[in-house]
Protein backbone atom coordinates (compact mmCIF):
# COMPACT_ATOMS: atom_id res chain seq x y z
CA UNK A 1 0.00 0.00 0.00
CA UNK A 2 2.42 2.36 0.57
CA UNK A 3 3.94 2.14 -3.07
CA UNK A 4 0.37 2.63 -4.04
CA UNK A 5 0.11 5.78 -1.77
CA UNK A 6 3.63 7.17 -2.32
CA UNK A 7 2.67 6.76 -6.75
CA UNK A 8 -0.48 8.97 -5.43
CA UNK A 9 1.31 12.07 -3.69
CA UNK A 10 3.95 11.48 -6.47
CA UNK A 11 1.11 11.56 -8.80
CA UNK A 12 -0.58 14.09 -7.64
CA UNK A 13 2.93 16.19 -6.64
CA UNK A 14 3.56 16.30 -10.44
CA UNK A 15 0.45 16.79 -11.49
CA UNK A 16 0.00 20.11 -8.94
CA UNK A 17 3.77 21.42 -10.56
CA UNK A 18 3.17 20.65 -13.86
CA UNK A 19 -0.47 22.45 -13.73
CA UNK A 20 1.36 25.58 -11.87
CA UNK A 21 3.94 25.64 -14.92
CA UNK A 22 0.54 25.15 -17.21
CA UNK A 23 -0.24 28.77 -15.92
CA UNK A 24 2.81 30.36 -15.51
CA UNK A 25 3.32 29.67 -18.70
CA UNK A 26 -0.12 31.15 -19.73
CA UNK A 27 0.65 33.89 -17.73
CA UNK A 28 4.53 34.77 -19.27
CA UNK A 29 2.86 34.59 -22.51
CA UNK A 30 -0.05 37.21 -21.73
CA UNK A 31 2.63 38.92 -20.48
CA UNK A 32 4.53 38.67 -23.74
CA UNK A 33 1.75 40.19 -25.78
CA UNK A 34 0.96 42.76 -23.62
CA UNK A 35 4.34 43.46 -23.87
CA UNK A 36 4.27 43.24 -27.83
CA UNK A 37 1.22 45.22 -27.78
CA UNK A 38 2.90 48.20 -25.88
CA UNK A 39 6.11 47.72 -28.19
CA UNK A 40 4.50 48.31 -31.12
CA UNK A 41 2.25 51.36 -29.95
CA UNK A 42 5.40 53.32 -28.82
CA UNK A 43 7.16 52.16 -31.87
CA UNK A 44 4.15 53.62 -34.09
CA UNK A 45 3.97 56.88 -32.01
CA UNK A 46 7.11 57.67 -32.50
CA UNK A 47 7.29 56.57 -36.15
CA UNK A 48 4.33 59.45 -36.30
CA UNK A 49 6.11 61.95 -33.95
CA UNK A 50 9.83 61.50 -36.47
CA UNK A 51 7.41 61.89 -39.73
CA UNK A 52 5.31 65.13 -38.06
CA UNK A 53 9.18 66.09 -36.79
CA UNK A 54 10.37 65.66 -40.36
CA UNK A 55 7.35 67.39 -41.67
CA UNK A 56 7.89 70.30 -40.09
CA UNK A 57 11.62 70.76 -40.50
CA UNK A 58 11.10 70.50 -44.12
CA UNK A 59 9.14 73.17 -43.89
CA UNK A 60 11.30 75.45 -41.84
CA UNK A 61 13.56 74.41 -44.66
CA UNK A 62 11.54 75.79 -47.24
CA UNK A 63 10.72 78.65 -45.81
CA UNK A 64 14.58 79.60 -45.00
CA UNK A 65 15.36 78.38 -48.60
CA UNK A 66 12.58 81.17 -49.49
CA UNK A 67 13.83 83.80 -47.55
CA UNK A 68 17.39 83.14 -48.32
CA UNK A 69 16.19 83.29 -52.38
CA UNK A 70 14.39 86.48 -51.84
CA UNK A 71 17.01 87.94 -49.98
CA UNK A 72 19.43 86.99 -53.02
CA UNK A 73 16.93 89.09 -55.27
CA UNK A 74 16.97 91.88 -53.61
CA UNK A 75 20.78 91.92 -53.05
CA UNK A 76 20.95 91.45 -56.73
CA UNK A 77 18.29 94.08 -57.18
CA UNK A 78 20.23 96.35 -55.41
CA UNK A 79 23.79 95.70 -56.84
CA UNK A 80 21.79 96.24 -60.09
CA UNK A 81 20.14 99.98 -58.65
CA UNK A 82 23.64 100.44 -57.42
CA UNK A 83 25.41 99.70 -60.85
CA UNK A 84 22.44 101.73 -62.92
CA UNK A 85 23.16 105.03 -60.48
CA UNK A 86 26.52 104.65 -61.11
CA UNK A 87 26.65 104.52 -64.99
CA UNK A 88 23.80 107.71 -64.75
CA UNK A 89 26.19 109.44 -62.55
CA UNK A 90 28.99 108.48 -65.01
CA UNK A 91 26.62 109.47 -67.68
CA UNK A 92 26.15 112.58 -65.81
CA UNK A 93 29.44 113.73 -65.59
CA UNK A 94 30.37 112.95 -68.99
CA UNK A 95 27.32 115.02 -70.62
CA UNK A 96 28.70 118.31 -68.15
CA UNK A 97 32.05 118.27 -69.21
CA UNK A 98 31.29 117.73 -73.29
CA UNK A 99 29.40 120.95 -72.50
CA UNK A 100 31.72 122.91 -70.72
CA UNK A 101 34.19 121.92 -72.85
CA UNK A 102 32.24 122.49 -75.94
CA UNK A 103 31.64 126.07 -74.29
CA UNK A 104 35.54 126.86 -73.40
CA UNK A 105 35.97 125.54 -77.30
CA UNK A 106 34.04 128.40 -78.99
CA UNK A 107 34.78 131.03 -76.06
CA UNK A 108 37.68 133.21 -77.90
CA UNK A 109 37.74 135.75 -75.43
CA UNK A 110 39.68 133.57 -73.13
CA UNK A 111 43.38 134.03 -73.04
CA UNK A 112 45.52 130.77 -73.72
CA UNK A 113 46.50 130.73 -69.67
CA UNK A 114 42.91 130.84 -69.06
CA UNK A 115 41.88 128.35 -71.14
CA UNK A 116 44.72 126.13 -70.25
CA UNK A 117 43.69 126.54 -66.69
CA UNK A 118 40.09 125.63 -67.47
CA UNK A 119 40.73 122.79 -69.66
CA UNK A 120 43.85 121.05 -67.73
CA UNK A 121 41.73 118.33 -66.20
CA UNK A 122 39.81 117.43 -68.82
CA UNK A 123 42.16 117.82 -72.40
CA UNK A 124 45.55 116.26 -73.23
CA UNK A 125 48.02 119.70 -73.74
CA UNK A 126 48.05 119.03 -77.79
CA UNK A 127 44.11 119.94 -77.10
CA UNK A 128 44.63 122.96 -75.47
CA UNK A 129 47.26 123.89 -77.92
CA UNK A 130 44.79 123.84 -80.78
CA UNK A 131 42.21 125.29 -78.77
CA UNK A 132 44.26 128.12 -77.56
CA UNK A 133 44.38 131.62 -79.49
CA UNK A 134 48.01 132.08 -80.91
CA UNK A 135 50.12 134.71 -80.29
CA UNK A 136 49.98 136.66 -83.00
CA UNK A 137 45.88 136.32 -82.60
CA UNK A 138 45.06 134.00 -85.34
CA UNK A 139 42.83 131.75 -84.08
CA UNK A 140 42.66 127.73 -85.37
CA UNK A 141 39.53 126.76 -86.89
CA UNK A 142 40.55 123.11 -87.75
CA UNK A 143 39.74 121.46 -84.32
CA UNK A 144 39.40 117.81 -85.92
CA UNK A 145 38.40 114.55 -83.36
CA UNK A 146 40.06 115.19 -80.03
CA UNK A 147 40.12 112.91 -76.60
CA UNK A 148 40.04 114.38 -73.44
CA UNK A 149 39.70 111.89 -69.83
CA UNK A 150 37.06 112.46 -66.87
CA UNK A 151 39.07 109.54 -64.70
CA UNK A 152 38.81 106.22 -66.39
CA UNK A 153 36.40 107.77 -69.13
CA UNK A 154 37.18 108.84 -72.07
CA UNK A 155 35.09 111.10 -74.24
CA UNK A 156 35.03 112.34 -77.90
CA UNK A 157 34.70 115.61 -78.95
CA UNK A 158 34.17 116.47 -82.85
CA UNK A 159 33.68 120.22 -83.98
Amino acid sequence: MENKTLKIVLTAAISVSLIGNIALFWQLKEEQETNTFKIEEVAKNASEKLKKNSSEAQAKIDKLNQTINEKNQEIDQLKQQDGTKAKEEVTEAQRKTAEEFGQLAIDKSLSRNELTEKLKDVATQEVIDKLSPADDDHQHDDYGSYSFTLGDVQTYAQT
